[in-house]
């Protein structure tokens, strides 16, 4: 059995396909309990054969049309033999200065099986600053305003036989929604103060600010009740309001 499934998924995606795999090769390179898969969602630009140049070296690939991200990312999921999981999609990148710690940490992973989400901290791309969340904040309550970087965030498995998978629904908030139901289940985050991984922060939400405020509207409607909405809106508010006059 690997000891982690690095899962990427990509849909007309020639342009940056090509790098990403690359990056991800050169961590398997270095441990062979890494699994690579690639879920395609049937492109026609030519990101197949790009794919197809390292077809000796991906552990897994499929192409066939899917219903969205989330769900060429469940269906990499399924597929996974990985004890631990992380999707690392086209585009993004793992951290070069921190490939060799990656690989350190999975030599070890046994020692880990007690922690549902193991993530660590995220260099953006074109800002060329680092997202750094401690663990001490992750709880139910936290995901009401934030969430993390799904690509320096490394599942269990087992969380998704016990808790499911994403959320199809959501177009934009179902990696969220998922760490939310961690959260909610009490799940056990563990926090390693490493750059994990490069995220491009220009993405897909960016470009689609009112399907995400919809779907973030939608998701606290559902999983926080009217008094907890206000009782955190106005805690926050409070805490930025004292935070300006210390």
């Amino acid at each position: 059995m690997f000891k982690l499934s690095v899962i990427t998924v990509v849909y007309n995606s020639a342009k940056y396909i090509e790098d990403t795999i690359l990056n991800v090769l050169e961590l398997k390179k270095r441990n062979d309990g890494i699994e690579y898969i690639i879920v395609d969602g049937g492109s026609t630009d030519g990101t197949c054969e790009v794919i197809e140049k390292f077809s000796d070296k991906i552990s897994c690939y499929i192409s066939e049309p899917d219903k969205g991200i989330y769900d060429a990312m469940n269906k990499g999921a399924k597929l996974a033999q990985g004890g631990w999981l992380i999707f690392m999609n086209s585009g993004d990148l793992f951290h070069i200065g921190e490939k060799a710690y990656i690989n350190e940490l999975f030599s070890e992973v046994d020692n880990m099986k007690e922690y549902d989400i193991i993530y660590g901290n995220t260099l953006t791309k074109n800002e060329r600053c680092v997202i750094t969340i401690q663990p001490q904040e992750i709880n139910r309550n936290f995901f009401f305003f934030n969430t993390i970087c799904h690509q320096s965030v490394f599942f269990n498995k087992n969380i998704f036989n016990d808790l499911g998978y994403y959320n199809l629904d959501y177009k934009i908030i179902a990696d969220k929604d998922l760490l939310f139901r961690v959260a909610n289940s009490n799940g056990k985050f563990y926090h390693i103060d490493h750059i994990i991984s490069v995220w491009d922060e220009r993405g897909f939400s960016k470009e689609n600010i009112s399907l995400f405020e919809k779907e973030d509207k939608s998701f606290k409607e559902l999983n926080f009740r009217t008094l907890e909405r206000y009782y955190l809106l106005f805690s926050k508010t409070l805490g930025n309001l004292v935070r300006r006059i210390t």
